[in-house]
């Protein structure tokens, strides 16, 4: 059964901002992983250490995702540059 991916306010306006290229790159990546039926098997997953999320990388970009198994739902809850993702708030 695929997962459905419901992205956060504060990730689609990173999102909207991106040039094109990395716009499409990210949507269709996002796409795709809506697509998957085991979405920790999809691209290049990897959990985050201290955390339940994890992080998908598209190119010079990270996708940090929450997982949530019962409700089949992958939630984006940040879109960032690789050098400025991991840095704390």
């Amino acid at each position: 059964m695929a997962y459905k991916v419901l992205i956060y306010e504060d990730a689609q306006k990173f999102i909207n901002n991106l040039d094109k290229v990395n716009r499409g790159r990210i949507k269709d990546f996002l796409i795709d992983l809506a697509k998957t039926d085991n979405p920790r098997s999809f691209g290049d997953y990897k959990p985050l250490i201290g955390s339940n999320d994890c992080r998908y990388r598209v190119g010079d970009y990270r996708i940090i995702c929450e997982i949530e198994d019962e409700i089949i739902t992958v939630f984006v809850i940040r879109v960032e540059h690789r050098k400025k993702i991991y840095k704390k708030r």
